[in-house]
């Protein structure tokens, strides 16, 4: 930046006062070597004096000229906004339309009544399929012709898919589980056909009169309660979840258990009875 273009951008500062010491200084060395600098200046502090002299002149008797307001006015009047229309016509014009298109919807509807539900019908009895056929076979010789028996008409095989769910399967499962376990103890438990047995005499140390030893109990008559009261407490800390699978409640297993173990018992207490009427007919020997 030169010399003059920097005092030029500080004149009006410098005018105003504004300007720093050491700048003023700088600016006033450079106007007493340039003249043109200077001729500048005396311009600026004459437009200085001028608008002073305009700020203290009285403005307030200046009138507008005298076209102002009415050219003002027209311009306002020409600016001013259109009438609104009218919206009647335009919706009584839609309505109209809306009509027409009514209107040519139901002309050119089909006139075949729509079938929401209807039984399915064979593809070879269809009218097209009959139609089309026929143009098919028009052109083929009778003896390539396929010919099927009239007797077996094929008709489309309906199939009713369903899926088999884990759940479903899984139920399925633990009844076939619980049946077998069920049938095993059953056939376990039952009841056997006893023969009557011989008593066995035993021969007291000390050489005295024989007695008759106590006929053998079965082991299945010992082990029959145990073994049921081990299945009830299988099927009660598994929460009846098996019994429900197959189709059983744990009321079902509390009567079949109590059933089965009677048995047992009026079975021992009958093979009991035999034996001992054996003995008593028997006699010591």
């Amino acid at each position: 930046m030169s010399a003059c273009n920097r005092a030029k951008a500080q004149m009006p500062s410098y005018l105003e006062g504004d300007l720093a010491p050491r700048q003023r200084a700088e600016l006033e060395r450079h106007l007493a070597q340039c003249a043109r600098c200077q001729r500048e200046r005396e311009l600026l502090e004459e437009s200085l004096l001028a608008l002073d002299s305009c700020a203290a002149h009285d403005r307030s008797s200046i009138e507008p000229p005298v076209g102002m307001w009415a050219s003002v006015a027209a311009r306002l009047e020409a600016e001013k906004p259109a009438r609104p229309r009218l919206w009647i016509p335009a919706i009584a014009l839609s309505g109209a339309a809306v009509a027409a298109l009514l209107l040519i919807a139901l002309l050119t509807a089909t006139k075949e009544p729509i079938r929401i539900a209807q039984a399915p019908q064979n593809p070879a009895e269809h009218p097209r399929t009959k139609q089309v056929a026929r143009k098919t076979t028009q052109g083929v010789p009778p003896r390539s012709r396929a010919v099927k028996p009239a007797s077996s008409p094929e008709t489309p095989a309906t199939h009713t898919y369903r899926p088999a769910t884990a759940h479903r399967r899984a139920g399925a499962g633990r009844r076939s589980t619980a049946l077998r376990r069920i049938g095993a103890f059953h056939r376990r438990l039952r009841p056997k056909a006893r023969h009557p047995m011989p008593a066995r005499l035993s021969k007291p140390a000390d050489g005295g009169t024989p007695q008759a030893e106590p006929p053998a109990v079965d082991k299945d008559d010992d082990a029959a309660p145990a073994v049921l009261a081990d299945v009830r407490d299988m099927m009660q800390e598994s929460g009846g979840s098996t019994l429900a699978a197959a189709g059983y409640s744990m009321q079902d297993l509390n009567a079949a258990v109590d059933k089965t173990l009677n048995r047992v018992r009026l079975a021992a207490v009958a093979a009991g009875a035999m034996a001992a009427s054996q003995n008593d007919t028997s006699g010591p020997l």
